[in-house]
């Protein structure tokens, strides 16, 4: 899921250099993405997406938002190369993650200036 693609982005930059980090489970682990993305050496040339559902679990918006946070003090800036978004309404299943994904794909890959 998000979680995952969102580690794997990080430790690997030369091989991922897009992440889509959809309903990521930033819970797990007492929040340990928040503190790799805080130890990374230097912030990555990835482009992310993290977003989150406000019908997802309790505390999962706090969570999201703590992802997000933890990547800007890396150095990552929403709308350059960071995308975060709150989707109203969005529960953390097949069904939200299809209704969103064409605009993370659109984020993710823009097309040339």
């Amino acid at each position: 899921g998000g979680l995952v693609s969102t580690w794997l982005g990080l430790v690997h930059p030369a091989t991922f250099t897009r992440i889509g980090a959809l309903s990521p489970s930033v819970w797990w682990s007492d929040r340990a993405i928040v503190d790799q993305v805080s130890a990374l050496p230097s912030k990555t040339a990835a482009r992310l997406r993290v977003d989150m559902g406000t019908r997802e679990s309790d505390g999962a918006i706090g969570d999201a938002r703590a992802l997000r946070d933890a990547l800007s003090a890396r150095g990552w800036r929403e709308g350059t190369d960071l995308y975060y978004e709150e989707i109203e309404g969005a529960r953390h299943d097949e069904a939200a993650w299809a209704a969103r994904f064409g605009d993370v794909l659109k984020w993710l890959y823009p097309a040339p200036p």
